[in-house]
């Protein structure tokens, strides 16, 4: 799954641009071209790196392409890149979802 996102936000005199990528495999782990890209961003200095919401079991999934964070195959696909982002110094926070009522039981 790929989708790329542009957002153009205005504060009082301040206007900010927010792009954001998602490339993942079909199973919530991220592709290579994520992590490359998270990794550049540390590269660059970006201090703080959030991939956005990952969900933390199976039937947790809200949506089809959603990152997820409940399997091992999804954990060792992640850690690179975290290890890679502390290196350079910055840090990365992913924000744990479990989509409850909303989950889609067709995805589990």
């Amino acid at each position: 799954m790929e989708a790329f996102y542009f957002l153009q936000q205005n504060l009082g005199a301040y206007q900010f641009q927010i792009d954001s990528f998602v490339q993942l495999h079909g199973d919530g782990r991220p592709t290579n071209e994520l992590i490359n890209m998270m990794e550049n961003l540390a590269v660059g200095k970006v201090g703080l790196i959030i991939p956005g919401a990952v969900y933390v079991t199976k039937r947790g999934q809200g949506m089809k392409g959603q990152s997820g964070m409940c399997t091992i195959e999804q954990a060792r696909d992640w850690h690179r890149g975290v290890v890679n982002i502390h290196k350079r110094g910055s840090k990365i926070i992913f924000q744990l979802i479990h989509n409850g009522l909303s989950a889609n039981p067709q995805l589990n």
